[in-house]
């Protein structure tokens, strides 16, 4: 799945529908070109029109260290993991 995502965003414009498997020829076969199209469209991470044209994807958020950005940590979790070398300094301390 994320060869297609990664292939698909380094293409301008998107392809159309039909393109794909010459696109992935040597590298995913017809069939999880297929389900993986199909699983992305179900999911709204991409938009196919109706001529078959890839219209839009969603651009995937980098969720790396979002749980310490959106977390609000307890003054006793913060003393716990200073004795780790955890720094947690970019949350803010209205906790």
């Amino acid at each position: 799945m994320e060869l297609f995502l990664n292939t698909l965003r380094g293409l301008t414009p998107y392809p159309k529908v039909r393109q794909l498997n010459n696109i992935f020829k040597n590298k995913l076969d017809k069939l999880k070109v297929h389900l993986i199209l199909r699983y992305l469209e179900r999911s709204k991470a991409l938009e196919v029109d109706l001529q078959g044209n890839i219209i839009w994807m969603k651009v995937l958020e980098d969720r790396r260290g979002s749980l310490r950005g959106t977390a609000k940590f307890s003054p006793e979790f913060k003393e716990f993991v200073k004795e780790f070398d955890i720094d947690l300094s970019s949350e803010s301390d209205s906790t």
